[in-house]
């Protein structure tokens, strides 16, 4: 296999995308579906054709990781080690406790706007 050990441990593997591309060159990543938080280093390997045509995809070889667009937007195209550095970055960041809780605190205040709001309407 040309993908190097490196770039597969960047995805996880789906056990249903077996045969994942034309060759063993590159494979299809798409980022997984979280309710939670938005990983966009978080992603999984599928078929081609599993990709619906308007999502974003990415392509993985040994070297590099593109980022293709839907409807012929720009591709970014990045080398694999800049790509797991801001990966690292990225993790880093989002476990800062400034952004752990900005969901907590976003909910709070739309609840103290809203009581707020009623209160004003009561009087």
């Amino acid at each position: 296999a040309v993908v190097s050990t490196q770039s597969t441990g960047v995805l996880k593997h789906d056990k249903r995308a077996d045969d994942v591309g034309p060759s063993d060159n590159f494979v299809y990543g798409i980022c997984r579906n979280r309710c939670r938080y938005y990983n966009p280093y978080d992603l999984k390997i599928v078929k081609r054709s599993s990709i619906p045509p308007d999502a974003t995809f990415y392509t993985v070889t040994k070297d590099s990781v593109m980022q293709v667009a839907p409807y012929d937007e720009e591709s970014t195209l990045t080398s694999l080690d800049d790509w797991l550095r801001e990966r690292t970055i990225f993790q880093k960041v989002v476990a800062l406790r400034t952004f752990r809780q900005v969901r907590l605190w976003k909910a709070f205040k739309q609840w103290l706007s809203v009581c707020s709001n009623r209160r004003l309407q009561d009087r």
